[in-house]
């Protein structure tokens, strides 16, 4: 098993809903991550719950390199520039 996990911020509801949008695509399992809590990133009720606006991770979980690549280009959208 593969894991990806990039840090993301999602700062407004629209970001939150697309967020949402684009993540379900996936087909491997997909977590948000706040401090020691986990939540499954394709429900919109746990996106509400971590609450990613002052940060938090995603992570794939996937065995498959292609997935991982898509993912990584797909959510660069959230990840904070510096």
């Amino acid at each position: 098993m593969l894991e990806k996990r990039l840090n993301i911020i999602l700062d407004s509801m629209s970001d939150i809903c697309e967020f949402e949008k684009k993540v379900i695509k996936f087909k491997s399992h997909v977590n948000i991550v706040k401090g020691s809590v986990v939540w499954d990133a394709k429900a919109i009720l746990g996106i509400f719950y971590i609450m990613p606006l002052n940060g938090a991770y995603i992570e794939i979980l996937s065995e498959d390199e292609l997935e991982i690549r898509e993912f990584n280009t797909v959510m660069s959208e959230f990840v904070p520039h510096r």
